[in-house]
């Protein structure tokens, strides 16, 4: 799977990040914080939003009722 970063718009909170994925196209809002750490942990933004949108494994928690 491919991950294409189309477009990066300056958000009050950090950066809205346009993201086209499996032919289709998403927004993530990545704060300040995450940038940051995306930056002193040398990670490419292309491996975030995969790890996001196209995790290897889901766990489900514990349901509440």
């Amino acid at each position: 799977m491919t991950i294409e970063i189309i477009e990066r718009q300056i958000h009050n909170r950090g950066e809205v990040y346009t993201i086209r994925v499996q032919e289709k196209t998403v927004k993530i809002l990545f704060l300040f914080h995450a940038i940051e750490r995306i930056k002193k942990w040398n990670i490419k933004e292309e491996m975030v939003a995969e790890s996001l949108l196209l995790p290897e494994e889901v766990i489900i928690g514990q349901s509440l009722f």
